[in-house]
């Protein structure tokens, strides 16, 4: 038999049930407050109401924006324990239903869900606790555009500065100067709309590497005006140890060509690493 619950709720014993960790809980009242009940003939109770819910998520940022977050809502009795009330998921349909196929949100997208029950232990005795847990992915499209990207080319457009010749250092500090300007002014635009957290985040040690590349093709642009003021034969003097299967000196020009390599290939190594270790 279904009932207006609206009326008659208050009449019926229930075990003053409710999500122990939500922010803010109310029930949905378009058109009417939607609550069901239905009483069968043995007694039972199917006690039913829609409710907007917002509850806590992890908020852990360490492989932002690469992350997931884990959503976890705990239900339980908040006057009954144990003793009085025990609750228990329904074995007879999945405990969780998911009414839209594909739930997809601004910056995430669900992926996980699961249920599952414990005893929590409180002052006034074991209550049992069910728990909902729902895992989503960081939509990060935007942020390989908006960052990645960028710094990417930034990084790429240092190096070319290796390919100007050892007597072009104006325009070399040019580009150089500005790959990493531009770089810091994408690097603080971004901060600004990122969670205050004292994490080291994944595009905290993107964007502080890429301006570390950029900084050391400085540095050997530093080295190549030295030697190029010094003369067009002035070189580094290679100190051998027993280490070295040959000593030579290295000119500007030398510098250049070698730079031209190691700073890709040290590029390329660190791409390997972080991809393998945030993304993995």
């Amino acid at each position: 038999m279904s009932v207006d619950g609206r009326t008659i709720i208050e009449r019926i014993w229930n075990p003053h049930a409710c999500f122990v960790n939500s922010k803010l809980a109310n029930i949905h009242t378009s058109p009417f407050k939607n609550i069901f009940l239905q009483i069968y003939s043995n007694g039972s109770i199917w006690y039913n109401y829609r409710i907007k819910l917002t509850g806590p998520c992890s908020n852990t940022l360490r492989t932002f924006p690469i992350d997931q977050q884990r959503c976890m809502l705990f239900y339980e009795s908040f006057t009954h324990n144990h003793d009085q009330v025990e609750m228990e998921w329904i074995d007879t349909v999945p405990p969780i239903t998911i009414m839209k196929g594909n739930i997809t949100l601004p910056d995430y997208v669900l992926v996980d869900f699961s249920a599952s029950s414990e005893l929590r232990l409180y002052p006034p005795g074991i209550f049992n606790e069910l728990i909902a847990t729902f895992t989503f992915q960081r939509l990060y499209g935007f942020y390989i555009l908006q960052v990645y990207v960028p710094a990417y080319i930034s990084v790429f457009i240092s190096w070319v500065s290796f390919y100007l010749g050892a007597e072009q250092i104006p325009s070399r500090t040019t580009v150089g100067v500005n790959s990493l300007l531009a770089l810091t002014f994408q690097f603080g635009s971004v901060v600004n709309n990122l969670p205050k957290t004292s994490d080291v985040k994944a595009i905290d040690v993107w964007i502080l590497s890429s301006m570390a590349f950029i900084f050391a093709s400085l540095i050997e642009l530093a080295v190549v005006g030295y030697l190029t003021r010094n003369g067009n034969h002035a070189s580094i003097k290679c100190h051998c140890s027993w280490l070295c299967i040959r000593c030579r000196d290295w000119t500007a020009a030398k510098l250049d060509k070698a730079s031209s390599v190691i700073f890709p290939t040290c590029f390329l190594f660190f791409n390997i690493w972080y991809w393998f270790v945030f993304l993995g």
